[in-house]
């Protein structure tokens, strides 16, 4: 596992990383006291990133990494705790109170586990008359046309004949969302919702159709709510 804590606070810098070596085995810690190209291009399973760096705030940069790195998890960290709204309009995994950093890294830790184990799950479908496991984590959206069902993956695409209705109750219901009779989104992997669509984090553009918007985004928010603070 590879880890980045970007702080321009040198102390600061070296409690959090002690803090870490001890919650995670035989991670790898690289720290930086601002942003710099190294970051870009690296790509780490969590980054630790304080809200104010030289008295310019970050946000930007968190929202590059989640552009060009979605899979990393992106904690902001500051001693300004009402920074959680502005943080928590990106997609943010958590924000840690330097005033409460014991306890919040060990609620960030139980969520993370949680995740993880989550993220274990498997969808199980027929692909060319054989049995293939994905992983749930890494499913984007899921198309179907006519009796074809399309299962688009990080890195791949999957076609089976599986119905719909019977995909969707094969996966987790936490995290994936019908949004119409031939669309299944995963909710962790929507970059942005724009007046009309919902654009995936490969840049893949899913139209409304009508009168699916306002359901969706009522049980976006409520994904989303679910992930402020420590989830």
């Amino acid at each position: 596992m590879h880890i980045a804590i970007v702080d321009d606070d040198k102390y600061f810098l070296y409690i959090l990383k002690k803090e870490l070596l001890i919650l995670f085995n035989n991670c790898q810690i690289d720290c930086y006291e601002n942003i710099n190209d190294n970051l870009y291009k690296k790509q780490y399973d969590i980054l630790f990133l304080d809200v104010m760096l030289q008295e310019v705030k970050s946000f930007e940069f968190g929202h590059e990494i989640n552009i060009k790195y979605p899979h990393t998890i992106l904690i902001y960290i500051s001693s300004i705790e009402h920074f959680v709204y502005e943080s928590y309009r990106q997609n943010t995994f958590f924000f840690m109170r330097k005033s409460q950093l014991h306890k919040d890294l060990l609620d960030f830790k139980e969520k993370y586990d949680n995740i993880k184990h989550k993220e274990n799950n498997v969808l199980s479908i027929m692909v060319r008359r054989n049995m293939v496991d994905i992983l749930q984590c890494d499913i984007l959206y899921i198309q179907s046309h006519r009796n074809q069902i399309t299962v688009n993956t990080i890195s791949n695409k999957y076609i089976t004949y599986t119905p719909l209705k019977k995909t969707i109750e094969m996966l987790n219901e936490n995290t994936f969302y019908q949004l119409n009779s031939f669309t299944i989104i995963n909710l962790n992997h929507v970059l942005k919702i724009n007046e009309k669509s919902i654009m995936m984090i490969d840049n893949k553009e899913i139209m409304f159709t009508r009168y699916s918007k306002d359901k969706f985004m009522k049980v976006y928010m409520e994904f989303r709510r679910k992930q402020l603070w420590n989830g």
